[in-house]
């Protein structure tokens, strides 16, 4: 009986660390560190808010991919959100770091 206890307690270890690695890789669901950081790198280098077509355009990225991440930022408190009224519809938003 006390070996399986110490197995399952292996077992339970082995998860954590897994889990842990795992998290390491990926933030969230889709979000890569890696590409977190080039985009947030990006908005330290602008002196001005951008709009997710700036970004897109900058950094060769899909408009999909960077959306996910700008959605991502603003829930993690990192960019606000500046809409910008402009000519009669839409009007567009612009992201500045906090």
């Amino acid at each position: 009986m006390i070996s399986r206890i110490k197995i399952n307690l292996r077992i339970n270890e082995i998860q954590k660390q897994l889990t842990k690695e795992v998290h390491q890789i990926y933030i969230d669901k889709g979000i890569s560190p890696a590409t977190l950081n080039i985009i947030y790198d990006y908005f330290k280098e602008q002196d001005r808010g951008l709009t997710i077509d700036d970004i897109t355009s900058g950094l060769n990225l899909a408009y999909q991919t960077v959306h996910r991440y700008i959605s991502y930022m603003i829930e993690e408190k990192k960019i606000e959100i500046v809409p910008i009224y402009g000519q009669i519809g839409r009007p567009k938003n612009k992201y500045n770091l906090l």
